[in-house]
């Protein structure tokens, strides 16, 4: 299970912080791509394009994540990322 990776608490709020710096203060949604996101926090490449196709922060964190829009990389952080998924 995901939820077990080891350091995955670690590495998810890495990514996570990065993510929601890059919508601060701006009212819309951000585009960026997975090759920037690695290399801005150090986390491997392979994992940070896993975790948000995987779409762990919905799945595992109940929050809403950023999304992998194209096999190319390009990333689109959502201006509410980060915020609880309403659950039905």
């Amino acid at each position: 299970m995901l939820r077990n990776e080891i350091d995955l608490d670690t590495r998810f709020g890495h990514l996570s912080e990065h993510l929601k710096n890059l919508t601060l203060r701006i009212d819309s949604e951000v585009w960026t791509t997975t090759h920037a996101i690695a290399a801005a926090t150090g986390l491997p490449l392979i994992w940070v394009s896993d975790a948000i196709e995987g779409d762990i922060a919905r799945v595992i964190f109940n929050r809403y994540g950023a999304v992998l829009v194209s096999n190319m990389g390009s990333v689109e952080v959502p201006a509410h990322i980060g915020n609880p998924c309403n659950q039905q």
